[in-house]
């Protein structure tokens, strides 16, 4: 069946043993071409090069430390005395492949928060943070702040308008190729909001945030923010002077992240990195796909190990596990030199994906996942009894509403954590 989001389990037990739960992602800047001290110009351009890193993002700082970040990069280049660039902000992505979505992605939902592009250099998940103002009348325009704010790299279509109560979904939509977004649907009235939009090449969408902070700090960059992912490899540069390397949060921390939030880049850029690790070429869905086959068959010995498995978040319309092979994951991945770990992420009721969905009582840990005729949900619980029991729920094809269907869902979950008490079946 399909089982959306439960590909997580998978891609985090993976990762927690093939790349390790100290493992850091690294993110350089540094500069390419000569300094004239005389005229303070660099004769070249400014590049960021990472391997990956999904948390320079407001999902791991607030909004002031991730601006903090960037001005401490434009101190380190303010540093070596250049207040004018002739070239470009380049981004070096080329640690991965340029394919941003998984096979199987819904195309259709291009712009939604929840399937970023997969870069190897990564900026604010990927994504716009959108705050709305408070407005008192119905009928009226939305205002908004857009952050990261960078001009004309964007053209953000606001078509929300505000209401007594919400008839209308805020939908975001993108133009497939470049970075139109558009949003229409209702604010409620006297109501603050806080949505996200995913933008389309990560990299320059770095590139850009950085350029922009470069100009408000007094630096003049003559050329655009742009990536790897469109200028070609012979016109990159080749020779770099490094002038700061950020290391991410570790590992463990960048898991337990994905499985609390159902986040994308983080269960993409894992899945790619194990690829690079695994055959030391770029990394990709195809070679991560691999290395994630191979370590559940070979290194967990898990019975009818899964092998249709497409992408590292469960986004894929073409991804097809059993209920009986994520039994067996839960179970072994558990025993494994990592397993306590693995353990820890999975969301306890009331944290994370379960946030409102169970009471924080419930002796329960659990993944979901729910979209159109999808829901699923795939963890353990121990009732009072001491019987621990391992679940895992998939409904494919739904026709009844969400909501309910959720609902029946919980209630046969809860029951579970009763199992062995005295007058209960």
């Amino acid at each position: 069946m399909q089982p959306g989001s439960l590909v997580q389990l998978f891609t985090a037990a993976a990762a927690l043993d093939l790349l390790g739960p100290d493992y850091q992602f690294t993110t350089e800047i540094g500069y390419a071409g000569q300094i004239d001290n005389q005229e303070k110009t660099l004769t070249g351009s400014i590049v960021i090069r990472s391997n990956g890193d999904p948390s320079l993002s407001s999902q791991y700082m607030s909004e002031a430390a991730l601006t903090k970040v960037l001005d401490g990069w434009v101190g380190k280049i303010k540093d070596q005395k250049i207040k004018k660039v002739t070239g470009a902000v380049v981004a070096d992505a080329r640690a991965f492949d340029n394919d941003w979505y998984g096979p199987g992605w819904p195309m259709q939902r291009i712009g939604a928060a929840d399937l970023p592009s997969i870069s190897a250099v990564n900026f604010n998940n990927n994504v716009l943070d959108i705050t709305y103002d408070k407005i008192r009348k119905p009928g009226k325009a939305a205002t908004c702040k857009v952050f990261p704010d960078i001009g004309e790299y964007l053209f953000f279509a606001n078509h929300v308008k505000t209401a007594e109560n919400m008839r209308r979904e805020r939908v975001y939509k993108r133009v497939e190729q470049g970075n139109l977004i558009s949003v229409g649907g209702d604010l409620p009235v006297k109501t603050a909001a806080h949505d996200r939009a995913a933008i389309e090449d990560p990299g320059r969408f770095f590139a850009e945030a950085l350029k922009q902070r470069l100009i408000e700090n007094g630096v003049k960059v003559e050329g655009k923010g742009c990536s790897s992912a469109t200028v070609a490899d012979d016109a990159m540069p080749s020779r770099t002077t490094v002038l700061d390397r950020r290391r991410s949060a570790p590992l463990s921390k960048i898991v337990d992240n994905m499985l609390r939030n159902d986040s994308a880049l983080e269960a993409e850029v894992l899945l790619k990195a194990m690829g690079m690790k695994a055959d030391g070429q770029r990394g990709n869905f195809e070679s991560g796909r691999a290395a994630r086959s191979d370590y559940l068959g070979r290194q967990l010995l898990l019975p009818h190990a899964p092998t249709r498995l497409f992408d590292g978040s469960g986004r894929s319309a073409f991804d097809r596990l059993t209920a009986e092979n994520v039994i067996d994951l839960m179970r072994r991945a558990s025993r494994q030199e990592n397993g306590a770990r693995f353990v820890s992420f999975v969301p306890h009721a009331g944290e994370g994906v379960l946030a409102g969905r169970f009471d924080s009582r419930a002796p329960l840990h659990a993944v979901v996942t729910s979209s159109e005729g999808l829901e699923a949900i795939a963890g353990w619980t121990e009732s009072p009894s001491g019987n621990g029991v391992y679940f895992v729920i998939m409904v494919n094809g739904s026709r009844a509403p969400a909501k309910i269907l959720r609902g029946q869902i919980e209630r046969i979950v809860l029951d579970l954590t009763h199992i062995g008490e005295a007058g209960h079946p």
